[in-house]
């Protein structure tokens, strides 16, 4: 028999569903604390189409539409609104859970779904969930497989369905509200409406998310003393921020956006504060981001990173504090070089750069990017950051030049102040690539050039590195567009990459021969999908909060469908590409590690 279609396993199922749902709830108000809302069926079979031409099952929608006619006697969804969406919203019995009682035992749920005529449509699905007893008027009860009740009801065009009786009662006259402004975006929405939870609920929530990050600070083997020491400081830091800012937390939703128009998919997360608090607040001073930056991304990297935010002094005074612990460690290390003026350089290198990074992280605005090209003859690499004392990164530009002064066998020529532009002094070091260094054919091919070129960019506001070749041409771009800073909009956090591009690099030049390999097979999966697959991991101010996104193009999903077929996910059949689809096993999955940070 074929497997059974969404909307039927749904109604099959939905007695299984809403028997654990019991009946400790009053029906006299009903207010959700979770809502699963999904989108039309239109839509779904639009993007199950689509999923299906990139893992090679084009008909895949068709054997749906097939498998619900199969099932519901050939009328299919005849009393089903396809334009319309539909989900669950699910309210909790938080005096049964503080008691002890697991949550799916302490509560109760509503299905809602556009259906226009109840009758006919249970009719239809008599097969799947037996047979429909009409109890008063527009209510009719399905008895479940084991034997608890559930109830439908008509309401205007739409249908509600309950394990409570008299739920039905309390439910709004337009169940859709029920729904509304949850996850409208999205092909599948979870939203968690933590703000309603009583307080004694969010702590022992709260309490139990720090027990699990804490169960993770046990130092590994292999793992030294300053990175278990450095990993929980990491977690007691998370953990102070959950502690601090979790009362403020008034809902969260988890997203999964299929668009085969745009030809891509999203997975996001957002957190939105209670109105008036201290988080909101802070998200309402994300939405003022701005960058001197923006164009490094627009110069089609193959990787680029940049945040832009206001992050509020408590957090830049956590930042100046974990950056003041790295340099006492760093120079607890330095201490134990013998030779005294190696040690001297390096306590001023350390002193140097990490009075730098205080001005550039630790301040209550912070503005930085990175971006790297590694098309070969082309390599090319920047970072570039607002600073409040050009003095501070001056310093360290002299400090470096003494330590390379000081190493004669690098043959650095060291050009101090070669150019100006935008206030901007630009400084520039040429090394040549020594001989006996490993890999040097591949290094001067990466660069296109027998000399790899640094050159520092220094002004008032903003200060730029870069290694490469045209080095100076290029900052002196940026330079002038890092002049007057522009509004961020969308992303405050930003990191995208260009597969194709990061895969080739990785193929001719990672260091491991199993690095090379992987890469080669990404490399050859994207050049079948047929372009150079893009990715992007961003964080965008939302109205009283923070939303995160992961997202790929459709060559990008394209391209992790061929890889499966390459078998590069151990476990999974081969077959040709865009062939028939054979069926995947079901891998055993293991219970997860504890959390480490």
């Amino acid at each position: 028999m074929g497997r059974i279609p969404k909307a039927a396993v749904v109604l099959a199922a939905l007695a299984t569903l809403l028997s654990v749902w019991t009946e400790k709830l009053s029906a006299e108000t009903f207010e959700p604390h979770l809502v699963i809302s999904v989108a039309s069926y239109d839509e779904l079979k639009n993007d199950l189409r689509y999923i299906g031409s990139v893992f090679g099952n084009p008909q895949l929608a068709d054997a749906l539409e097939g498998l619900i006619l199969l099932n519901t006697r050939g009328q299919g969804l005849r009393f089903w609104d396809r334009t319309r969406r539909w989900g669950v919203a699910v309210q909790l019995d938080a005096n049964a859970i503080l008691q002890g009682a697991e949550p799916a035992e302490a509560s109760v749920g509503v299905l809602v779904l556009p259906i226009t005529n109840l009758k006919q449509f249970l009719s239809s699905i008599e097969g799947l969930v037996g047979v429909a007893e009409s109890i008063e008027a527009g209510v009719f009860r399905v008895s479940s497989p084991q034997g608890e009740p559930v109830y439908f009801k008509q309401q205007d065009r739409w249908v509600v369905a309950t394990n409570k009786q008299d739920l039905l009662a309390a439910l709004p006259a337009n169940p859709a509200t029920l729904l509304q402004g949850v996850g409208e975006n999205y092909d599948l929405a979870l939203q968690v409406n933590f703000g309603r939870f009583p307080a004694e609920l969010q702590d022992r929530l709260v309490n139990q998310a720090i027990d699990a990050m804490e169960s993770g600070l046990v130092r590994e083997p292999e793992e030294s003393e300053q990175e278990f020491a450095a990993r929980k400081e990491i977690a007691e830091w998370w953990s102070r921020q959950l502690s601090s800012y979790y009362a403020d937390l008034d809902q969260l939703v988890w997203g999964i956006s299929i668009d085969s128009t745009a030809r891509k998919v999203a997975v996001d997360f957002a957190i939105t504060a209670i109105p008036g608090s201290v988080g909101a607040r802070l998200a309402d001073r994300l939405a003022g981001a701005q960058s001197r930056f923006l164009a490094l991304s627009r110069a089609n990297p193959s990787i680029a990173f940049r945040v832009s935010a206001p992050i509020g002094d408590t957090l830049a005074w956590e930042l100046e504090r974990g950056l003041e612990k790295a340099r006492q460690q760093a120079l607890k290390g330095v201490a134990q070089e013998t030779d005294q003026e190696q040690a001297r350089l390096a306590r001023t290198f350390i002193n140097k750069l990490m009075d730098v990074l205080v001005d550039i992280l630790a301040k209550s605005n912070v503005d930085m990017a990175f971006a790297a090209w590694g098309t070969p003859g082309k390599g090319f690499a920047v970072i570039a950051a607002e600073t409040t004392s050009a003095k501070k990164v001056n310093d360290l530009l002299q400090a470096i030049e003494e330590a390379l002064r000081n190493e004669p066998d690098l043959q650095a020529v060291i050009r101090p102040e070669i150019e100006e532009v935008n206030g901007v002094t630009i400084h520039q070091v040429l090394l040549k690539i020594p001989a006996d260094v490993e890999d040097r054919e591949k290094v001067v091919e990466f660069f296109g050039q027998e000399e790899i070129e640094l050159a520092a960019a220094v002004g008032e506001r903003a200060v730029f590195l870069a290694i490469g070749r045209e080095t100076t041409q290029r900052i002196k771009e940026w330079a002038r567009a890092a002049a007057v800073p522009q509004k961020v909009e969308g992303a405050v956090l930003s990191l995208e990459m260009d597969l194709l591009s990061l895969a080739t690099w990785a193929e001719n030049f990672a260091p491991e021969a199993d690095d090379r390999e992987g890469a080669a097979r990404l490399a050859e999966a994207l050049r079948e999908a047929g372009g150079s697959g893009k990715v992007q991991i961003s964080g965008a101010a939302i109205p009283r909060g923070l939303r995160f996104r992961g997202e790929m193009d459709g060559t990008a999903l394209k391209a992790l469908a061929i890889l499966l077929q390459m078998e590069v996910a151990p476990g999974l059949p081969t077959r040709p590409p865009f062939g028939p689809a054979p069926p995947l096993p079901v891998p055993e999955i293991p219970a997860p590690p504890a959390p480490r940070f």
